[in-house]
């Protein structure tokens, strides 16, 4: 089914599996609410780049790579809350207008790096409740107590990452310099078994 002029579609508690049609049935869309519903592939909507809002509570999203937000760089408000995630949509600091993500009562562990290149000055909430997150209890504390705490939240990301990074960076160099001992070493133990031999 082709949709081209489909702006609004409310189809929640449907029990639908699947969206109908390819990317170019949802080019005109902007607000989708598919709530409680069986969906577990929002594929199709990879060229929904007019979508703004997106219920999708109570799914049965699992893959992070099957909920395409880096096309949908006009959305404010995205709802994943109840579903079965285990990381954060891919891509998801392309949506530099969201205003609101609720990604509550999933099985997300960590928060992505790009995460931090959202703003703070439009991300007014960020729900992440009921998820096993590895620092749990910290970051729970920068949005309850924090007194800016969606800018708190978004430093903490970009620190954790610029930390990754030195940490994989530094890892890179002790692995080289291993390496290089290891050579070195191979080389004394040639120089001196041809002195042996000599």
């Amino acid at each position: 089914a082709r949709l081209p002029n489909l702006r609004v579609l409310e189809a929640e508690n449907n029990e639908l599996e699947e969206l109908p049609g390819g990317e170019e049935s949802w080019e005109a869309l902007e607000v989708l609410n598919v709530a409680n519903n069986r969906i577990a592939d929002l594929t199709s909507l990879a060229g929904a780049s007019k979508l703004n809002t997106l219920n999708a509570e109570k799914n049965r999203l699992r893959e992070h790579t099957k909920v395409p937000v880096s096309g949908w760089r006009k959305l404010k408000t995205l709802s994943l809350k109840d579903n079965e995630l285990e990381q954060f949509p891919a891509g998801i600091g392309n949506l530099q207008l969201v205003e609101v993500i609720d990604v509550q009562g999933n099985r997300i562990k960590s928060l992505p790096p790009d995460l931090g290149d959202l703003k703070e000055k439009t991300l007014r909430r960020l729900a992440i409740e009921e998820n096993p997150l590895e620092d749990k209890n910290r970051i729970m504390k920068i949005l309850n107590k924090g007194k800016r705490p969606i800018k708190e939240i978004l430093d903490y990301v970009r620190k954790q990452a610029a930390v990754g990074a030195k940490s994989s960076s530094s890892s890179k160099q002790m692995q080289e310099a291993d390496k290089e001992g290891e050579v070195k070493e191979n080389q004394e133990q040639q120089e001196q078994e041809q002195e042996q031999e000599q």
